[in-house]
């Protein structure tokens, strides 16, 4: 998915009582690319990520987190 499509569907929803921004989705993709969870992809129209299929174990860890304790919410306060 682009980028600029995944930041719109994020702040459809719960993300934009939040107040968060693309920058800080852009700052949790690059996260999750460096743990390669994420693929990233230079295409005609700029980047597209994919989930890395090979680490379901962690997308599926990641899903099932909950609080304070996710990985998601430590990564935007970054």
């Amino acid at each position: 998915m682009y980028f600029d499509n995944l930041a719109k569907g994020l702040s459809d929803r719960e993300f934009s009582r939040l107040n968060v921004s693309k920058d800080k989705i852009e700052v949790v993709l690059e996260a999750l690319v460096k743990q390669k969870i994420c693929i990233k992809k230079k295409k005609k129209y700029g980047w597209k990520y994919y989930l890395n299929m090979d680490r379901y174990d962690k997308i599926k860890e990641i899903t099932k987190e909950i609080g304070s304790g996710s990985i998601i919410p430590l990564l935007l306060n970054l």
